[in-house]
């Protein structure tokens, strides 16, 4: 790609939202949504940087005692017809681990510490189906900015020694799916979602099923399991991953 990955990653969510909003319709027609979400997940992949790789495999309880930092925001809209929403998410966190250097120090028992950090921006439009209101198309971008750092101190068999290896990759696919937002009751709902996509990485999936619970006339919350995957790969960086576990949200309606 020719342009900047971060700013290209806020400009899709920029877009998203302007677009979505100068939609034909009547101001009071849409409902709009702003809160935080969280994902409290496990995680099973690889990780890698120039020849330096890391098998990963956390459970929920894991991860949260290696969080180091979190943040995650979204916003969301939706008439009759249309609906958009955007969300940023951060993690970052850190774990000491055994792995495998490359060149001198292949085969080694190597201990060092791993550090990750991530950034999504996920940014896209929904489409009502006519004739069945609970039914919705959804099609968008999911933007990645991934971090991985390893320091690595050598094995007594080596003398001692230090190598640390820092890289940050960007990328962005382009992803379509169906979403289900079905009533159960006066206050309760559901909301099932499906997407697949690829662009810059090979594949990338996600799913969700949520209950929601609204509080009041402005506040809902939600909560339910999430599963998100990734495998990218360019340049001797990899990032092929699988996320699963609970997600959590609170949102005001305005």
């Amino acid at each position: 790609m020719t342009i900047n990955h971060k700013n290209g990653l806020c400009l899709t969510a920029i877009f998203a939202l302007s677009t979505a909003l100068g939609l034909p319709a009547k101001a009071e027609d849409w409902q709009h949504q702003a809160g935080i979400t969280a994902f409290a997940f496990g995680m099973e992949g690889n990780g890698g940087v120039k020849g330096i790789k890391a098998p990963m495999d956390y459970g929920i309880t894991d991860v949260l005692d290696d969080l180091d930092a979190a943040l995650t925001l979204l916003v969301q809209g939706s008439n009759d017809t249309w609906g958009y929403w955007a969300s940023y998410e951060y993690v970052k966190m850190s774990d000491n681990i055994t792995f495998r250097t490359p060149g001198d120090l292949t085969n080694a028992k190597v201990n060092g510490k791993a550090i990750f950090g991530t950034e999504i921006i996920d940014a896209g439009f929904s489409w009502n189906v006519p004739g069945v209101q609970w039914l919705e198309l959804i099609g968008g971008a999911r933007g990645w900015i991934v971090e991985e750092r390893f320091r690595a101190e050598r094995s007594s068999d080596f003398g001692g020694g230090v190598r640390s290896v820092s890289v940050q990759k960007e990328w962005i696919d382009g992803f379509v799916g169906v979403r289900a937002k079905i009533p159960l009751s006066k206050r309760w709902g559901a909301m099932l979602r499906a997407d697949a996509g690829a662009g810059d990485s090979d594949s990338t999936y996600q799913a969700l099923a949520m209950l929601n619970y609204e509080i009041g006339d402005n506040w809902t919350t939600a909560f339910g399991l999430r599963y998100l995957s990734v495998d990218y790969s360019s340049g001797g960086f990899l990032f092929d991953m699988e996320m699963s576990g609970f997600e959590i949200a609170a949102l005001y309606s305005f």
